[in-house]
């Protein structure tokens, strides 16, 4: 079984200082862990892709990773007996942008812009980035047979099933106010604290988010058990200990008030971190929307592409994207994080997962003007092509011109195609769920797509000198022990 959010089901690199870094680094991390596997259990080895094909029919609370330190651990925890499966199907491809361009600066100068930027994001990009990286119309999940559970793979109205059927219900922090300014944001996100909203600080289930560099707690987790006299590694006091901290995640700040001391103490601790989390600085804008497409051989929806191409182009994409907002040119002086333009990009991305390139958007720098997304990209590409030029990166967003032009479908559509050729069904019906007939489809993909990682990785060794070398070491350790393991 998988393993839960930030291991192998959900890719994320440390920040590379190229779009081609980020993009090598992800599919390599993924390629390592598969092959790793592979040598473990043989023919029956689990597929370590992006799920768009399929995805782990149970999670339990026993697959919250052991490597994780125990507050972490407990969390994913609460959060499976929670939201059960959909905890593991929300995982997808993160990024993270900063911006070393703008020198050194002081603290809150630096958490002033990455929320400012974390809200042109959001307006700007994570609808086109859905349009363009969609994956994972099909979702293999359980239902209810008299009682029996009954596994099966659906094609979903959506072009990802990851963002139209996880995540609505996981996005109550989504207001204005979280990102309109640093005191904003404060703000907004100690009302969520005071009212037991916010678990751990991790949980803004935002699909653009302001996030922390590392910063020192007063008190771990472990510090505090210590303090309350339980041994995490006696299992009678684990047991106390994370029946004390799910009471804390329930019940939220009216602990404090608990007549015996330890909830109390739990929640002053929990209140405390949280206090000490959202006033760390912000260093970086994460972007939670992106998904890696199968290996497609050539045929009718286009040619023939790796993961790794498409990867790198959508992140060439949100690279220029970020550097070009960052520079606040006059497409986005009068753009604000308010409650209106907010609203319209959450209705861009809801178009976005039921129509992809073709669906009907409000462009929102040019007074909500009506027009499909295909032709909002084309404007924003012909407003970035500066950008474009200087950074050398014409070369790599092809895939996605070649979409946006109608030459290529995209992943989504692709997938549409294929299951439309392989079952002979009408995919073009978006009003409900279709059940596939057999998972023979999907095994076929991830097949596939494994076979494709000796293509991907010739891809990466030629991209290597390419690469700023700072980032080429851990490229090639990759690559070298992918080579090693495969021997």
């Amino acid at each position: 079984t998988p393993d839960v959010p930030e291991t192998i089901i959900e890719a994320n690199p440390p920040p590379g200082r190229s779009s081609r870094s980020t993009a090598a680094a992800q599919r390599l991390l993924t390629i390592l862990i598969d092959t790793a596997l592979q040598g473990l259990v043989g023919a029956n080895a689990p597929q370590l892709l992006h799920g768009a094909a399929w995805r782990p029919p149970r999670i339990t609370e026993d697959d919250a990773s052991e490597a994780a330190e125990p507050f972490k651990r407990l969390y994913y925890q609460f959060q499976i007996l929670t939201h059960g499966d959909k905890v593991g199907a929300a995982a997808g491809d993160h990024i993270s942008f900063s911006a070393p361009w703008f020198g050194y600066s002081s603290k809150p100068e630096i958490t002033r812009k990455m929320v400012e930027m974390t809200g042109r994001m959001r307006l700007m990009g994570c609808a086109m980035s859905i349009a363009l990286s969609a994956s994972s119309p099909l979702f293999f999940g359980m239902s209810q047979d008299n009682g029996e559970p009954t596994y099966r793979t659906t094609l979903t109205p959506w072009e990802s099933a990851r963002l139209g059927h996880v995540w609505p219900g996981r996005t109550i922090m989504d207001v204005s106010g979280l990102f309109q300014d640093p005191v904003s944001f404060r703000r907004t996100m100690d009302r969520f604290a005071a009212t037991g909203t916010l678990l751990s600080g991790r949980d803004v289930w935002l699909v653009a988010r302001a996030q922390p560099g590392h910063f020192k707690e007063e008190t771990s987790f472990v510090d505090l058990c210590t303090h309350l006299r339980l041994d995490l590694n006696k299992e009678e006091d684990h047991r106390e200990a994370r029946s004390l901290l799910f009471a804390c995640f329930r019940q939220g700040p009216r602990q404090r008030t608990h007549p015996e001391s330890r909830p109390r103490e739990m929640e002053k601790w929990r209140q405390q971190k949280l206090h000490n989390l959202i006033r760390a600085p912000r260093n970086r804008v994460e972007i939670r929307t992106l998904e890696t497409p199968p290996f497609f051989p050539g045929n009718d929806g286009g040619a023939a592409r790796t993961p790794y191409q498409y990867v790198k182009a959508y992140h060439s994409f949100l690279e220029a994207l970020f550097i070009y907002l960052s520079e606040t040119p006059p497409l986005v002086e009068d753009l604000e994080y308010h409650e209106l333009d907010l609203q319209a990009a959450k209705a861009n991305e809801q178009a976005v997962l039921l129509a992809g390139l073709d669906a009907h958007i409000r462009y929102i720098p040019w007074d909500m003007q009506s027009m499909t997304a295909r032709e909002s990209l084309q404007i924003l590409l012909d407003e970035m092509s500066g950008v474009i030029d200087e950074l050398r990166l014409t070369e790599d967003l092809s895939p996605l011109n070649r979409a946006i032009e109608g030459k290529d479908l995209t992943p989504a559509a692709r997938i549409r195609g294929e299951v439309a050729e392989w079952y002979g069904i009408d995919v073009a019906l978006r009003h409900n769920m279709q059940h596939l007939p057999d998972d023979n489809y999907p095994r076929s993909v991830l097949r596939r797509s494994r076979q494709g990682m000796d293509v991907e990785l010739a891809q990466i060794e030629a991209d290597l000198p390419t690469l700023p070398q700072l980032d080429r070491p851990l490229i090639q350790d990759l690559l070298r022990l992918i080579e090693r393991l495969r021997r």
